[in-house]
């Protein structure tokens, strides 16, 4: 086979010829197939296919009607060819052609094909038993060709015409059926007059005995003729009259198994004329009387069934049965055994019973039903909005195709419409997914990729849109919806349970009044209740929760949740993660346990913390002037636009009033005010806590007693005054005025040109600029700048110290007695006049005193220590933190200083080294003895330190360089703790 897209074997083997009966599906493209021993059934769909179904009974199946087809019958080497070509519908089954198929299964007919002929009429007429036009036979007696009309003449110009055809009546052909009509240039009555039997058809075989139907059959009334208008006659009256059409049938029993002729006679008593077309087109193999709904039955074997244009029910029993319902809203059941049902044109019910069984419905509205557990059945509803009805999920195939209709599973388990395939392996086109009769019992309908509608029942059942935009209907139970769209539908009737909805999108049940529950899942979603008293879950994500109406249940879970219960007497339920609480009547109930993160209730009543030991945080909402209380916890309290009343309790709280005059309360704890008015009244009592007032207005501690803090907030020059208290005073960006009044007070200006005044106390000025400028009054105590930039204290007579921070500045004393700090960076520190503390720390620095006696410590790093005048004590800390540069060490005057906690070695503390201790010599670098622990280079300066003497134990250290190569003693080397 070349070009064959598919073929799929559901029963028997596949390779090679199957044994079996095996169904044989060709995709696009020109292919070909052969069928093995059993019955066969063989689509080609596409293209231009060669079908041989090998022995046994096979079936070809055409998408199209049987009047969209041609057909040829052609012999060759003793083999039967019926080729079918498809001309007038829309489908594109091509050409096909049957070798070894005995019957060809359209969608509105099942004909046979076992000794079929041509069927050439003598008199002009050809294919009666395929669509076809017949011949028109011009100007035979006086009528001419009728225009417009498919329609084939016999003489009346002879006593009696007639035509005839043979063809073979296969064994289970039930009868034979065709329509005629009469046309006459008079209307007639045929009954009781000379013209009986004017019209006759003939069946009759060399076995059986002949059959024949007449007109006379019939009671033809002169009103029942109809006229006929715009047709040519010879004579006078351009009119005919037609009866309209009739049904004739032939019971083909007595026939099956023989050739037998059908012949058409009619006699010449006037000017009749037969429309031989409606006779041709409408010839049809069927059973009974097709003209009212029949009862068919079965064998215990296998039968092959076929109704007719009537409303039928067939029965087939045991057995692997076929069964065609062919026209008419048929009812087919398979009953036991492996059965094919065909439903034909219609509304037709197809039930397969027990076994693996293929059901198909055609045209129309079918009903598609599966009894057993349907594994391995195959379900295919074609054009129409069809039902299936299943009752085990996911064991069977569905063949439904784009277009063909809105189609419908019904079931009593659960199903998902995902899980379901086609026989090509992909998912039907099915929509729709209901609970197929009232049930009490709980199921889960799911959807799938397309627009769904689910129905449930009484159950508690569960319903799944999957994607795209679904509607979802309940039923009497407690129903779960699960939704992922706003184009999701929810209908839910009243007094149809507890219902819930799990969302993975953004919802709201203002428009769904009859479900209480929504649950978030997912990710970070909203969620909004109608007027029920709802319950509303959110997930581990961040989710805001509105109740509306009712007395609500939030529960926010796991994330940073918003819970707003609305009107009614809520339930608020965070869960982990900093969650905010919206209340609006002091009858909500907010919950929230121990270590869940850091909450907050917004409050548009007043309302306290007291009860919440796990909430922190409290904001009142709204435009009434309401109060808020914290509690044991460190409470952020803020109010609204109003006067409001906050009452910190213990805990170091942070109230902020917000508009208005407010009164703040912060009670015990380090708490913080944060104030925007000068009408703002704070209240702080003795004993409790280390207080801060961050303004945004000009403001004084003076009046507060005990708050010891005051930070100037805000984009504008405003100025801070302190009180009695150590106070730690801060500005803004601006040029502030910081005044510390009394107490050891901390100054810091932040950026701008800012005003510092200590006042009395040792009060602490921090800088960041050379703008800033420091007020400190002679007497005021022991003060120090802290500087981020290089400083001088040159000018600032009354301060002592200076310590520098963060960048590598430089700083210069007065003539007080300094103590002067460097920082990680290398600094330059100068202490001018005074008896000053020089200290470099980090870095590499230079520490250079003045005419007094200074002591120099370098600290970490390889620094320059120069002494100048006076009684200079240079410190080296311990070996090992670099090696300083001493510039003008002054023997008998100038001492170094080491500790014996840092250099151990055996130093005692308090005491000058002994001269055992010490080591002088030109060119010295090591110990000479065990005693030995400071050794001094007189030819170079240089100085070293050995823990142990023992230059293979600890090792020699360089402590320092001394530029002048003083004749350094032991003596000159002092031990400090």
């Amino acid at each position: 086979m070349t070009e064959v897209d598919r073929i799929l074997v559901a029963r028997g083997s596949a390779g090679g010829l199957a044994i079996g009966n095996n169904l044989y599906y060709l995709g696009k493209g020109n292919d070909e197939v052969t069928a093995g021993s059993g019955d066969d059934s063989l689509y080609g769909d596409e293209g231009n296919d060669i079908l041989n179904g090998g022995s046994g009974t096979d079936t070809a199946f055409f998408t199209g009607n049987f009047e969209d087809y041609d057909a040829l019958v052609s012999e060759a080497a003793g083999i039967t060819y019926t080729t079918f070509i498809h001309q007038r519908g829309t489908l594109t089954d091509g050409i096909d052609t049957l070798r070894d198929i005995e019957f060809a299964q359209f969608a509105d007919v099942r004909i046979p094909l076992i000794g079929i002929k041509n069927g050439m009429f003598e008199d002009g007429l050809d294919h009666w038993n395929f669509e076809g036009d017949a011949k028109t036979i011009d100007q035979l007696g006086p009528i001419s060709t009728m225009q417009g009309q498919k329609m084939a003449f016999i003489s009346t110009a002879v006593s009696v015409s007639s035509i005839s055809q043979s063809f073979f009546v296969p064994a289970y052909a039930q009868g034979l059926m065709f329509t005629y009509n009469v046309i006459s240039e008079e209307p007639l009555e045929f009954v009781g007059t000379s013209y009986d039997d004017q019209f006759e058809v003939l069946l009759n075989s060399t076995i059986a005995p002949s059959q024949s139907v007449s007109i006379a059959k019939e009671t033809v009334n002169i009103s029942s003729w109809l006229p006929i208008d715009g047709v040519i006659l010879s004579g006078d009256d351009n009119t005919l009259y037609q009866t309209g059409a009739r049904t004739a049938l032939f019971d083909l029993t007595p026939f099956r198994g023989q050739f037998v002729n059908l012949v058409f006679k009619v006699f010449d008593r006037g000017d009749e004329i037969l429309d031989t077309a409606a006779l041709i087109d409408n010839i049809m193999i069927t059973f009974a009387d097709i003209s009212s709904p029949r009862l068919l039955n079965g064998t215990a074997g296998d039968d092959t069934l076929s109704g007719g244009i009537g409303h039928d029910t067939i029965n087939a029993e045991g057995g692997n049965d076929t069964i065609s319902g062919q026209t008419g809203n048929d009812e087919l059941n398979g009953g036991d055994g492996n059965d094919t049902l065909y439903g034909g044109q219609d509304d037709d019910s197809l039930n397969g019973g027990s076994g693996i069984d293929w059901l198909v419905g055609d045209a129309g509205n079918d009903q598609l039903i599966i009894e057993d557990s349907g594994e391995g059945d195959v379900l295919s509803g074609g054009q129409g909005n069809d039902y299936y009805l299943v009752n085990f999920a996911n064991q069977f195939v569905i063949v439904e195709k784009t277009g063909q209709g809105n189609d419908t599973i019904g079931t009593l388990v659960d199903m998902d419409l995902n899980q379901i395939q086609d026989s090509q392996g992909y998912m039907p086109e099915v929509e729709n997914l209901m609970v197929a009769h009232p049930l009490s019992s709980s199921v889960v309908l799911r959807g799938n990729p397309l627009n769904n509608l689910i129905t449930a029942s009484n159950g508690h059942d569960t319903l799944d849109g999957d994607i795209g935009d679904d509607t979802l209907i309940g039923g009497a139970g407690n129903d779960t919806y699960i939704v992922d769209s706003k184009g999701d539908v929810v209908t839910e009737e009243a007094n149809g349970g507890n219902d819930t909805i799990r969302a993975s999108c953004n919802y709201s049940l203002m428009d769904i009044a009859e479900v209480e529950n929504l649950v978030l899942i997912d990710y970070s979603f909203d969620g909004i209740g109608n007027t029920l008293n709802n319950t509303i879950t959110g997930n581990a994500r961040n989710n805001l929760l509105s109740g509306a109406a009712g007395n609500d249940h939030l529960d926010g879970r796991v994330g940073a949740d918003t819970l707003n219960g609305g009107v009614g007497s809520d339930l608020l339920v965070g869960g982990i993660g900093d969650d905010i609480y919206v209340v609006d009547s002091t009858s909500d109930t907010v919950v929230e346990n121990a270590n869940e993160g850091t909450d907050i209730v917004q409050s548009s009543v007043t309302f306290t913390l007291t009860s919440l030991t796990s909430v922190e945080n409290l904001t009142l909402t709204g435009s009434n002037a309401i109060n808020g209380t914290g509690n044991a916890l460190n409470n952020v309290l803020k109010g609204n636009a109003q006067a409001n009343i906050l009452t910190g309790n213990s805990g170091s709280d942070t109230l902020e009033g917000l508009g208005g005059s407010d009164t703040l309360r912060g009670g015990g704890g380090d708490d913080i005010y944060i104030v925007d008015s000068t009408g703002d009244l704070i209240q702080e009592n003795a004993n409790e806590g280390n207080d801060t007032v961050r303004s945004s207005v000009t403001f004084t501690l003076a009046n507060l007693a005990n708050v010891e803090n005051l930070v100037l907030t805000g984009n504008s020059a405003i100025n801070g005054t302190g009180n009695d208290l150590n106070n730690a005073l801060t500005g803004n960006a601006q040029a502030n005025r910081l005044t510390g009044g009394n107490g050891n007070d901390a100054i810091s200006g932040n950026a701008g040109n800012d005003t510092l005044i200590g006042g009395t106390g040792n009060d602490l000025y921090i800088v960041d600029s050379t703008t800033d400028t420091i007020v400190e009054n002679a007497a005021e105590g022991t003060d120090t700048v802290r500087s981020s930039v290089t400083f001088s204290l040159a000018a600032l007579t009354n301060v002592e110290n200076l310590t520098l921070i963060d960048t590598a500045s430089n700083g210069t004393g007065n003539t007080l007695n300094n103590t002067l700090r460097g920082n990680t960076q290398n600094n330059t520190l100068n202490g001018g006049s005074g008896n000053d503390i020089l200290e470099g720390n980090e870095g590499n620095d230079s520490l250079i005193g003045g005419s007094e006696s200074d002591t120099l410590t370098g600290g970490l790093g390889n620094d320059s220590l120069t002494g100048n005048d006076g009684t200079d004590f240079f410190v080296l800390n311990a070996p090992g933190q670099g090696i300083d540069t001493i510039a003008d060490f002054q023997v008998g005057q100038d001492k170094m200083r080491v500790s014996a906690a840092a250099f151990g070695g055996g130093l005692i503390s308090g005491t000058t080294i002994t001269a055992n201790q010490f080591r002088a010599a030109a060119g010295a670098t090591t110990a000479t003895s065990a005693e030995h622990r400071f050794i001094y280079n007189s030819t170079t300066g240089a100085l070293f330190y050995d823990a142990d003497g023992n230059r293979t134990g600890f090792g020699t250290v360089q402590i320092a360089t001394l530029t002048t190569k003083p004749l350094l003693s032991h003596s000159d080397i002092v031990v400090i703790a």
